[in-house]
Protein backbone atom coordinates (compact mmCIF):
# COMPACT_ATOMS: atom_id res chain seq x y z
CA UNK A 1 0.00 0.00 0.00
CA UNK A 2 2.89 2.54 1.00
CA UNK A 3 4.28 2.02 -2.81
CA UNK A 4 1.34 2.38 -4.15
CA UNK A 5 0.02 6.06 -2.43
CA UNK A 6 3.49 6.85 -3.70
CA UNK A 7 3.37 6.11 -7.05
CA UNK A 8 1.46 9.69 -7.53
CA UNK A 9 4.14 11.60 -5.53
CA UNK A 10 6.70 9.86 -7.66
CA UNK A 11 5.09 10.94 -10.98
CA UNK A 12 4.83 14.49 -10.18
CA UNK A 13 7.93 14.73 -8.63
CA UNK A 14 9.66 12.37 -11.55
CA UNK A 15 7.98 15.55 -14.41
CA UNK A 16 8.53 18.52 -12.27
CA UNK A 17 13.05 17.41 -11.45
CA UNK A 18 12.93 17.18 -15.17
CA UNK A 19 11.72 21.53 -15.35
CA UNK A 20 13.50 22.33 -12.44
CA UNK A 21 16.64 21.19 -14.42
CA UNK A 22 15.77 24.28 -17.42
CA UNK A 23 16.32 27.65 -16.71
CA UNK A 24 14.06 30.55 -15.59
CA UNK A 25 14.03 31.85 -18.71
CA UNK A 26 13.77 36.10 -18.06
CA UNK A 27 12.94 36.65 -22.06
CA UNK A 28 10.60 35.23 -24.74
CA UNK A 29 11.53 31.77 -25.81
CA UNK A 30 9.98 29.15 -28.40
CA UNK A 31 8.01 26.50 -26.65
CA UNK A 32 7.09 23.29 -29.05
CA UNK A 33 3.93 21.61 -28.50
CA UNK A 34 1.29 19.25 -29.91
CA UNK A 35 -1.70 17.94 -29.99
CA UNK A 36 -1.63 14.08 -30.11
CA UNK A 37 -4.21 11.37 -31.08
CA UNK A 38 -3.75 7.90 -30.34
CA UNK A 39 -5.62 4.46 -31.40
CA UNK A 40 -4.84 1.10 -29.86
CA UNK A 41 -6.70 -2.49 -30.41
CA UNK A 42 -6.98 -3.84 -27.14
CA UNK A 43 -7.57 -7.40 -26.00
CA UNK A 44 -10.18 -8.09 -23.41
CA UNK A 45 -9.41 -10.93 -21.03
CA UNK A 46 -12.46 -12.58 -22.05
CA UNK A 47 -12.05 -14.29 -25.41
CA UNK A 48 -13.01 -12.51 -29.03
CA UNK A 49 -13.34 -8.78 -27.16
CA UNK A 50 -11.52 -6.41 -27.86
CA UNK A 51 -11.47 -2.47 -27.01
CA UNK A 52 -11.12 0.13 -29.44
CA UNK A 53 -9.14 3.11 -27.07
CA UNK A 54 -8.74 6.35 -28.48
CA UNK A 55 -6.09 9.11 -26.47
CA UNK A 56 -6.17 12.94 -26.58
CA UNK A 57 -2.69 14.16 -25.07
CA UNK A 58 -1.11 17.76 -25.34
CA UNK A 59 2.40 17.42 -24.98
CA UNK A 60 5.35 20.13 -24.33
CA UNK A 61 8.95 19.56 -25.49
CA UNK A 62 10.94 20.76 -22.64
CA UNK A 63 14.15 19.69 -23.20
CA UNK A 64 15.82 18.79 -26.73
CA UNK A 65 14.45 15.36 -27.33
CA UNK A 66 12.26 14.97 -24.01
CA UNK A 67 8.40 15.90 -23.72
CA UNK A 68 6.09 15.68 -21.40
CA UNK A 69 1.98 16.05 -20.85
CA UNK A 70 -1.38 15.35 -19.56
CA UNK A 71 -4.04 12.85 -21.74
CA UNK A 72 -6.14 10.41 -21.84
CA UNK A 73 -8.05 7.67 -23.14
CA UNK A 74 -11.43 6.70 -24.12
CA UNK A 75 -13.77 3.30 -25.31
CA UNK A 76 -14.96 3.93 -28.75
CA UNK A 77 -15.62 0.27 -30.46
CA UNK A 78 -16.37 -2.82 -28.70
CA UNK A 79 -18.73 -3.19 -25.73
CA UNK A 80 -17.04 -1.08 -23.05
CA UNK A 81 -18.65 1.87 -23.20
CA UNK A 82 -17.54 4.38 -20.27
CA UNK A 83 -14.23 3.12 -20.43
CA UNK A 84 -12.01 6.33 -19.65
CA UNK A 85 -9.01 7.31 -18.03
CA UNK A 86 -6.69 10.19 -17.37
CA UNK A 87 -3.12 10.86 -16.76
CA UNK A 88 0.71 12.12 -17.05
CA UNK A 89 3.28 11.38 -20.38
CA UNK A 90 6.23 11.34 -20.81
CA UNK A 91 9.11 10.61 -23.70
CA UNK A 92 11.93 10.83 -25.65
CA UNK A 93 12.01 11.69 -29.77
CA UNK A 94 14.79 11.20 -32.05
CA UNK A 95 15.62 12.19 -35.38
CA UNK A 96 16.64 9.45 -37.91
CA UNK A 97 16.49 10.93 -40.55
CA UNK A 98 15.32 14.58 -41.79
CA UNK A 99 11.36 13.52 -41.68
CA UNK A 100 11.83 10.26 -39.17
CA UNK A 101 11.75 10.33 -35.63
CA UNK A 102 12.13 7.63 -33.21
CA UNK A 103 9.72 7.82 -30.42
CA UNK A 104 9.49 6.17 -26.91
CA UNK A 105 7.67 6.92 -23.56
CA UNK A 106 5.37 5.89 -21.05
CA UNK A 107 1.62 7.01 -20.02
CA UNK A 108 0.95 7.23 -16.40
CA UNK A 109 -2.69 6.85 -14.99
CA UNK A 110 -6.03 6.09 -13.41
CA UNK A 111 -9.36 5.60 -14.41
CA UNK A 112 -11.20 2.89 -15.97
CA UNK A 113 -15.12 2.07 -15.82
CA UNK A 114 -17.06 -0.43 -18.22
CA UNK A 115 -14.27 -2.86 -17.51
CA UNK A 116 -12.47 -4.98 -14.47
CA UNK A 117 -9.74 -2.29 -14.21
CA UNK A 118 -8.69 -2.97 -10.05
CA UNK A 119 -7.40 0.31 -8.59
CA UNK A 120 -7.89 1.83 -11.95
CA UNK A 121 -4.08 2.17 -11.92
CA UNK A 122 -2.50 1.76 -16.29
CA UNK A 123 0.37 2.23 -17.75
CA UNK A 124 0.97 2.51 -21.32
CA UNK A 125 4.91 2.00 -22.52
CA UNK A 126 5.05 2.82 -26.01
CA UNK A 127 7.96 2.96 -29.01
CA UNK A 128 7.66 3.21 -32.73
CA UNK A 129 8.15 5.88 -35.63
CA UNK A 130 6.78 9.42 -36.41
CA UNK A 131 6.59 10.52 -39.58
CA UNK A 132 7.26 14.22 -40.39
CA UNK A 133 4.24 15.29 -43.33
CA UNK A 134 4.23 18.69 -42.88
CA UNK A 135 2.18 20.54 -41.33
CA UNK A 136 0.76 16.88 -39.22
CA UNK A 137 3.03 13.89 -38.46
CA UNK A 138 1.73 10.23 -38.50
CA UNK A 139 2.89 7.60 -36.11
CA UNK A 140 3.08 4.01 -35.83
CA UNK A 141 4.27 1.59 -33.50
CA UNK A 142 4.07 -0.86 -30.58
CA UNK A 143 2.30 0.09 -26.93
CA UNK A 144 1.47 -1.98 -24.28
CA UNK A 145 -1.49 -1.02 -21.86
CA UNK A 146 -1.39 -2.90 -18.61
CA UNK A 147 -3.75 -2.60 -15.58
CA UNK A 148 -1.35 -4.36 -12.84
CA UNK A 149 -3.24 -6.74 -10.36
CA UNK A 150 -6.02 -7.14 -13.45
CA UNK A 151 -5.71 -9.46 -16.45
CA UNK A 152 -5.92 -6.52 -18.64
CA UNK A 153 -2.20 -6.31 -20.37
CA UNK A 154 -2.13 -6.32 -23.70
CA UNK A 155 0.40 -5.86 -26.60
CA UNK A 156 -0.92 -3.73 -28.94
CA UNK A 157 -0.18 -2.07 -32.83
CA UNK A 158 -0.55 1.81 -32.24
CA UNK A 159 -1.35 4.71 -34.40
CA UNK A 160 -1.11 8.29 -33.94
CA UNK A 161 -1.46 11.70 -35.44
CA UNK A 162 0.20 14.55 -34.30
CA UNK A 163 -0.40 18.17 -34.58
CA UNK A 164 2.32 20.53 -34.24
CA UNK A 165 2.66 24.59 -33.18
CA UNK A 166 4.77 26.84 -31.38
CA UNK A 167 3.92 28.97 -28.34
CA UNK A 168 6.25 31.87 -26.98
CA UNK A 169 6.71 32.11 -23.31
CA UNK A 170 8.30 33.92 -20.44
CA UNK A 171 8.67 31.21 -17.69
CA UNK A 172 8.79 32.79 -14.10
CA UNK A 173 6.31 34.71 -11.90
CA UNK A 174 5.94 37.74 -13.70
CA UNK A 175 6.29 38.30 -17.58
CA UNK A 176 9.24 39.65 -18.63
CA UNK A 177 10.46 43.34 -18.75
CA UNK A 178 9.22 45.34 -21.48
CA UNK A 179 12.74 45.39 -22.69
CA UNK A 180 12.23 41.88 -23.61
CA UNK A 181 10.09 43.07 -26.46
CA UNK A 182 12.84 44.90 -28.17
CA UNK A 183 13.75 44.17 -31.56
CA UNK A 184 10.30 41.90 -31.43
CA UNK A 185 10.04 39.43 -34.35
CA UNK A 186 13.70 39.33 -35.06
CA UNK A 187 15.51 35.93 -35.13
CA UNK A 188 12.09 34.05 -34.44
CA UNK A 189 12.55 30.47 -35.61
CA UNK A 190 9.33 30.65 -37.77
CA UNK A 191 8.64 32.90 -40.89
CA UNK A 192 4.66 31.61 -40.16
CA UNK A 193 4.71 33.40 -36.57
CA UNK A 194 1.71 35.26 -35.58
CA UNK A 195 -0.92 35.34 -33.37
CA UNK A 196 -3.57 32.76 -33.11
CA UNK A 197 -7.35 33.32 -31.48
CA UNK A 198 -7.88 30.68 -28.95
CA UNK A 199 -11.15 30.06 -26.53
CA UNK A 200 -11.35 28.61 -23.50
CA UNK A 201 -15.55 27.85 -22.09
CA UNK A 202 -17.74 26.33 -19.45
CA UNK A 203 -20.23 24.57 -20.51
CA UNK A 204 -23.76 23.48 -19.32
CA UNK A 205 -25.65 21.19 -21.68
CA UNK A 206 -28.56 18.50 -21.40
CA UNK A 207 -28.97 15.42 -23.14
CA UNK A 208 -32.53 14.32 -23.59
CA UNK A 209 -32.18 10.29 -24.54
CA UNK A 210 -35.18 9.38 -26.96
CA UNK A 211 -37.97 7.06 -25.66
CA UNK A 212 -36.49 3.99 -26.62
CA UNK A 213 -32.95 4.39 -24.93
CA UNK A 214 -32.45 2.11 -22.51
CA UNK A 215 -29.52 1.45 -19.72
CA UNK A 216 -26.90 -1.61 -18.95
CA UNK A 217 -29.57 -3.54 -17.35
CA UNK A 218 -31.89 -2.98 -20.31
CA UNK A 219 -34.68 -0.97 -18.49
CA UNK A 220 -35.99 2.23 -19.96
CA UNK A 221 -34.06 5.29 -19.32
CA UNK A 222 -35.16 8.36 -21.19
CA UNK A 223 -33.92 10.69 -18.03
CA UNK A 224 -32.69 13.68 -18.63
CA UNK A 225 -28.70 13.93 -17.55
CA UNK A 226 -27.17 17.26 -17.05
CA UNK A 227 -23.28 17.71 -17.88
CA UNK A 228 -20.97 20.46 -16.72
CA UNK A 229 -17.20 20.77 -18.65
CA UNK A 230 -15.01 22.43 -20.74
CA UNK A 231 -13.90 23.18 -24.27
CA UNK A 232 -11.10 24.90 -25.71
CA UNK A 233 -11.06 26.07 -29.48
CA UNK A 234 -8.28 26.94 -31.78
CA UNK A 235 -9.36 28.62 -34.56
CA UNK A 236 -7.64 28.20 -37.97
CA UNK A 237 -8.91 31.08 -39.64
CA UNK A 238 -11.77 33.92 -38.91
CA UNK A 239 -14.52 31.53 -38.79
CA UNK A 240 -13.01 27.92 -38.73
CA UNK A 241 -12.00 26.13 -35.29
CA UNK A 242 -11.11 22.92 -34.21
CA UNK A 243 -11.81 22.05 -30.55
CA UNK A 244 -11.45 19.32 -27.63
CA UNK A 245 -13.63 18.98 -24.91
CA UNK A 246 -14.63 16.87 -21.89
CA UNK A 247 -17.63 16.45 -19.82
CA UNK A 248 -19.12 14.80 -16.65
CA UNK A 249 -22.53 14.15 -15.46
CA UNK A 250 -23.77 16.48 -12.33
CA UNK A 251 -27.24 15.46 -11.89
CA UNK A 252 -29.51 12.78 -13.63
CA UNK A 253 -29.03 9.76 -11.69
CA UNK A 254 -26.06 9.29 -13.62
CA UNK A 255 -22.88 9.81 -11.74
CA UNK A 256 -20.08 8.61 -13.18
CA UNK A 257 -21.06 9.69 -16.73
CA UNK A 258 -18.32 11.34 -18.91
CA UNK A 259 -17.05 12.05 -22.35
CA UNK A 260 -14.00 13.27 -23.89
CA UNK A 261 -14.52 14.60 -27.52
CA UNK A 262 -12.73 15.96 -30.34
CA UNK A 263 -14.02 18.06 -33.81
CA UNK A 264 -14.39 20.82 -35.69
CA UNK A 265 -16.64 24.49 -35.86
CA UNK A 266 -17.62 27.34 -38.03
CA UNK A 267 -18.64 30.95 -37.12
CA UNK A 268 -20.78 33.15 -39.25
CA UNK A 269 -21.59 36.64 -38.47
CA UNK A 270 -24.95 37.30 -38.27
CA UNK A 271 -24.39 41.54 -37.56
CA UNK A 272 -22.05 44.34 -38.87
CA UNK A 273 -20.00 44.39 -35.78
CA UNK A 274 -19.98 40.75 -35.51
CA UNK A 275 -21.36 40.80 -31.74
CA UNK A 276 -23.53 37.67 -32.86
CA UNK A 277 -22.88 35.00 -34.57
CA UNK A 278 -24.42 31.78 -35.99
CA UNK A 279 -21.90 28.66 -34.33
CA UNK A 280 -22.47 25.40 -35.83
CA UNK A 281 -20.23 22.33 -34.81
CA UNK A 282 -19.83 18.66 -35.20
CA UNK A 283 -17.70 16.76 -32.54
CA UNK A 284 -16.68 12.38 -32.10
CA UNK A 285 -15.15 10.88 -29.13
CA UNK A 286 -15.54 8.51 -26.33
CA UNK A 287 -18.80 8.74 -23.38
CA UNK A 288 -20.10 6.42 -21.16
CA UNK A 289 -20.35 5.30 -17.41
CA UNK A 290 -23.55 5.45 -14.97
CA UNK A 291 -25.26 2.91 -16.45
CA UNK A 292 -26.07 4.74 -19.57
CA UNK A 293 -25.72 2.27 -22.10
CA UNK A 294 -22.71 3.44 -24.58
CA UNK A 295 -22.15 0.65 -26.44
CA UNK A 296 -18.90 0.64 -27.53
CA UNK A 297 -18.29 4.10 -25.95
CA UNK A 298 -18.31 5.86 -29.59
CA UNK A 299 -20.53 9.14 -29.65
CA UNK A 300 -21.11 11.82 -31.74
CA UNK A 301 -23.07 15.37 -31.09
CA UNK A 302 -23.91 18.34 -33.83
CA UNK A 303 -24.80 21.15 -32.50
CA UNK A 304 -26.03 24.86 -33.49
CA UNK A 305 -26.10 28.01 -31.72
CA UNK A 306 -25.91 31.64 -31.44
CA UNK A 307 -23.16 33.28 -29.68
CA UNK A 308 -23.36 36.97 -28.46
CA UNK A 309 -19.72 38.62 -27.43
CA UNK A 310 -20.45 40.92 -24.46
CA UNK A 311 -17.22 42.45 -24.70
CA UNK A 312 -13.97 41.77 -26.88
CA UNK A 313 -12.77 39.00 -24.75
CA UNK A 314 -15.85 37.79 -23.39
CA UNK A 315 -19.09 35.88 -24.36
CA UNK A 316 -21.89 33.90 -24.18
CA UNK A 317 -23.84 31.40 -26.27
CA UNK A 318 -26.97 29.20 -26.34
CA UNK A 319 -27.92 26.40 -28.78
CA UNK A 320 -28.82 22.82 -29.15
CA UNK A 321 -28.73 19.84 -31.24
CA UNK A 322 -28.50 16.03 -31.71
CA UNK A 323 -26.32 13.27 -30.02
CA UNK A 324 -25.77 9.74 -31.09
CA UNK A 325 -23.88 6.50 -30.12
CA UNK A 326 -21.91 4.86 -32.90
CA UNK A 327 -24.09 1.83 -32.41
CA UNK A 328 -26.87 3.44 -32.37
CA UNK A 329 -27.62 2.99 -28.30
CA UNK A 330 -27.94 5.70 -27.07
CA UNK A 331 -29.52 9.35 -29.14
CA UNK A 332 -31.54 12.60 -28.43
CA UNK A 333 -31.80 16.02 -28.42
CA UNK A 334 -29.41 18.26 -26.50
CA UNK A 335 -29.75 21.98 -25.15
CA UNK A 336 -26.48 24.02 -23.31
CA UNK A 337 -25.61 27.16 -23.03
CA UNK A 338 -21.70 28.58 -22.14
CA UNK A 339 -19.36 31.39 -21.30
CA UNK A 340 -16.14 32.09 -22.87
CA UNK A 341 -12.76 33.85 -22.75
CA UNK A 342 -11.30 34.83 -25.86
CA UNK A 343 -7.34 35.37 -26.63
CA UNK A 344 -5.14 35.94 -29.27
CA UNK A 345 -1.70 34.11 -28.44
CA UNK A 346 1.65 34.64 -29.80
CA UNK A 347 2.67 31.64 -31.69
CA UNK A 348 3.51 29.56 -34.84
CA UNK A 349 1.71 26.94 -36.61
CA UNK A 350 -2.45 26.26 -37.72
CA UNK A 351 -4.15 29.68 -37.63
CA UNK A 352 -1.85 31.91 -37.42
CA UNK A 353 -2.16 35.89 -38.32
CA UNK A 354 0.09 38.25 -38.71
CA UNK A 355 0.55 41.46 -36.29
CA UNK A 356 -0.49 44.88 -37.10
CA UNK A 357 1.17 48.40 -35.86
CA UNK A 358 -1.62 49.12 -33.75
CA UNK A 359 -1.63 46.07 -31.77
CA UNK A 360 -1.13 46.09 -27.64
CA UNK A 361 0.94 43.45 -26.51
CA UNK A 362 0.39 42.33 -23.19
CA UNK A 363 1.44 39.04 -21.02
CA UNK A 364 -1.03 36.34 -19.97
CA UNK A 365 0.04 34.88 -16.88
CA UNK A 366 -0.29 30.48 -16.26
CA UNK A 367 0.18 28.26 -13.94
CA UNK A 368 0.44 24.13 -14.58
CA UNK A 369 0.20 21.71 -11.58
CA UNK A 370 0.99 18.15 -11.71
CA UNK A 371 -0.84 16.57 -8.32
CA UNK A 372 -0.90 14.08 -5.90
CA UNK A 373 -4.36 13.54 -3.95
CA UNK A 374 -5.63 11.25 -1.05
CA UNK A 375 -9.53 10.85 -0.44
CA UNK A 376 -9.42 9.74 3.23
CA UNK A 377 -12.08 7.40 3.70
CA UNK A 378 -14.37 8.20 1.25
CA UNK A 379 -18.06 7.36 1.52
CA UNK A 380 -19.01 4.50 -0.79
CA UNK A 381 -22.26 3.38 -2.40
CA UNK A 382 -21.69 -0.28 -0.05
CA UNK A 383 -20.91 0.95 3.20
CA UNK A 384 -18.80 -1.97 4.47
CA UNK A 385 -16.28 -0.56 1.68
CA UNK A 386 -15.91 3.05 3.86
CA UNK A 387 -12.75 3.39 5.32
CA UNK A 388 -10.20 3.16 2.79
CA UNK A 389 -8.19 5.63 1.57
CA UNK A 390 -8.05 6.67 -2.07
CA UNK A 391 -5.64 7.76 -4.04
CA UNK A 392 -5.35 10.22 -7.52
CA UNK A 393 -3.53 11.30 -10.18
CA UNK A 394 -4.41 15.04 -11.15
CA UNK A 395 -3.46 17.75 -13.33
CA UNK A 396 -4.45 21.54 -13.01
CA UNK A 397 -4.14 24.80 -15.33
CA UNK A 398 -4.88 27.93 -13.76
CA UNK A 399 -4.91 31.22 -15.33
CA UNK A 400 -3.80 34.24 -13.15
CA UNK A 401 -6.00 37.08 -13.40
CA UNK A 402 -3.38 39.16 -10.87
CA UNK A 403 -0.66 38.52 -8.16
CA UNK A 404 -3.63 37.29 -5.77
CA UNK A 405 -6.30 35.98 -7.52
CA UNK A 406 -7.08 33.26 -10.25
CA UNK A 407 -9.09 30.70 -12.05
CA UNK A 408 -8.63 27.05 -12.19
CA UNK A 409 -9.45 24.13 -14.14
CA UNK A 410 -8.70 20.37 -12.77
CA UNK A 411 -9.10 16.65 -13.36
CA UNK A 412 -8.49 13.86 -11.32
CA UNK A 413 -8.70 10.13 -11.05
CA UNK A 414 -8.43 6.90 -8.71
CA UNK A 415 -5.28 4.70 -9.47
CA UNK A 416 -5.41 3.11 -5.63
CA UNK A 417 -7.85 2.54 -3.29
CA UNK A 418 -10.64 -0.08 -4.48
CA UNK A 419 -12.08 2.84 -6.23
CA UNK A 420 -10.93 1.96 -10.28
CA UNK A 421 -13.36 4.32 -12.69
CA UNK A 422 -13.53 7.04 -10.27
CA UNK A 423 -12.81 10.54 -11.88
CA UNK A 424 -13.45 14.17 -11.02
CA UNK A 425 -13.59 17.52 -13.30
CA UNK A 426 -13.63 20.70 -11.06
CA UNK A 427 -13.42 24.17 -11.76
CA UNK A 428 -13.14 27.26 -9.33
CA UNK A 429 -11.34 30.41 -8.23
CA UNK A 430 -8.32 30.75 -5.97
CA UNK A 431 -6.72 32.93 -4.21
CA UNK A 432 -2.79 33.46 -2.54
CA UNK A 433 -1.26 35.49 -0.32
CA UNK A 434 1.80 37.95 -0.44
CA UNK A 435 5.04 36.50 0.11
CA UNK A 436 5.17 35.59 4.04
CA UNK A 437 7.76 38.20 5.85
CA UNK A 438 10.08 38.29 2.41
CA UNK A 439 10.42 34.47 2.43
CA UNK A 440 9.08 32.21 -0.62
CA UNK A 441 6.10 31.16 1.25
CA UNK A 442 2.52 31.91 0.55
CA UNK A 443 -0.82 31.08 1.86
CA UNK A 444 -3.47 30.05 -0.61
CA UNK A 445 -6.89 29.31 -0.92
CA UNK A 446 -9.89 27.48 -3.50
CA UNK A 447 -13.66 26.82 -3.98
CA UNK A 448 -13.90 24.31 -6.25
CA UNK A 449 -17.33 23.26 -7.79
CA UNK A 450 -17.60 19.96 -10.12
CA UNK A 451 -18.59 16.77 -11.37
CA UNK A 452 -17.52 13.46 -9.98
CA UNK A 453 -18.32 9.99 -10.66
CA UNK A 454 -17.46 5.88 -10.61
CA UNK A 455 -15.47 3.84 -8.67
CA UNK A 456 -18.35 2.85 -5.81
CA UNK A 457 -18.28 6.00 -4.42
CA UNK A 458 -21.23 7.53 -2.95
CA UNK A 459 -21.33 11.10 -4.92
CA UNK A 460 -25.46 10.50 -5.39
CA UNK A 461 -25.98 12.39 -9.04
CA UNK A 462 -22.59 13.46 -9.40
CA UNK A 463 -21.87 17.01 -8.28
CA UNK A 464 -19.80 18.19 -5.71
CA UNK A 465 -17.48 21.13 -4.25
CA UNK A 466 -14.71 21.17 -2.43
CA UNK A 467 -12.91 23.91 -0.35
CA UNK A 468 -9.08 24.11 0.10
CA UNK A 469 -6.66 26.20 1.83
CA UNK A 470 -2.60 25.09 1.68
CA UNK A 471 0.70 26.61 1.60
CA UNK A 472 3.18 27.59 -1.32
CA UNK A 473 6.75 26.97 -1.08
CA UNK A 474 8.63 28.92 -4.42
CA UNK A 475 11.90 26.71 -5.01
CA UNK A 476 12.74 29.33 -7.65
CA UNK A 477 10.60 32.20 -10.06
CA UNK A 478 9.13 29.48 -11.77
CA UNK A 479 8.66 26.43 -9.84
CA UNK A 480 6.73 25.55 -6.46
CA UNK A 481 5.51 22.78 -4.20
CA UNK A 482 1.92 23.29 -2.65
CA UNK A 483 0.36 21.31 0.25
CA UNK A 484 -3.12 21.49 0.74
CA UNK A 485 -6.19 20.19 2.45
CA UNK A 486 -9.95 20.28 2.43
CA UNK A 487 -13.37 18.57 2.25
CA UNK A 488 -14.77 17.12 -0.72
CA UNK A 489 -18.50 16.97 -0.64
CA UNK A 490 -21.26 15.45 -2.97
CA UNK A 491 -24.23 18.05 -2.56
CA UNK A 492 -26.69 15.30 -2.77
CA UNK A 493 -24.52 12.19 -1.91
CA UNK A 494 -22.87 10.69 1.01
CA UNK A 495 -19.51 11.82 0.03
CA UNK A 496 -17.79 14.08 2.93
CA UNK A 497 -14.35 13.27 3.63
CA UNK A 498 -11.07 14.77 3.86
CA UNK A 499 -8.63 15.97 0.90
CA UNK A 500 -5.17 16.27 1.28
CA UNK A 501 -3.10 17.12 -1.73
CA UNK A 502 0.90 17.53 -2.70
CA UNK A 503 1.64 19.75 -6.29
CA UNK A 504 4.10 20.60 -8.32
CA UNK A 505 3.88 24.22 -9.84
CA UNK A 506 5.05 25.64 -13.37
CA UNK A 507 4.27 29.26 -14.17
CA UNK A 508 4.82 31.24 -16.62
CA UNK A 509 3.54 34.07 -19.24
CA UNK A 510 2.14 34.07 -23.11
CA UNK A 511 2.52 36.71 -25.16
CA UNK A 512 -0.74 38.11 -26.38
CA UNK A 513 -2.49 41.19 -27.82
CA UNK A 514 -5.32 42.91 -26.33
CA UNK A 515 -8.53 41.98 -28.79
CA UNK A 516 -10.04 45.23 -29.89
Amino acid sequence: MVLRCGLGILIAIALVLELLAAPAAAELIPVHSRLRLTYDTVDMPTPDDDMGLVGFHYLVDFRPGWYAGIGGFGSVSGDRGGFLTGGLTGGYQKKLMEDLRLDVGLFIGGGGGGAPQGDGLMLRPYAGLVFDLDPVRLGVGYSRVDFPETDIKSDNVAVSIDFPFTSYLSSGRNGPADSALDGFGAGMENSNAGFVRQEFLLKLRSYHPGSNVVDTMALPDDQRIDLVGVQFRHFLNDGAYALVEAMGSYQGDADGYAEIQFGAGYQIPLTSDARLKLNLSLALGAGGGGMVAGGGGGIARAEAGFEYRLSPSCFVAAGGGYFDSFDGSMQGVIVGGEIGHSMDNFGAGFGTRSGGPNDVLIWNRWRLRAAQLTYVGPERKVSADDGKEMQLVGAKIDRLLDDRFYLTGQAASAYAGDAGGYAVGLVGLGFQSAEIDGRPLRMFAEMLVGAAGGGGIAVGEGAIWQPMAGIDYAFNDAHSIQLAGGIVRAMDGDLETPVFDLTFTWRFASLGRKLQ
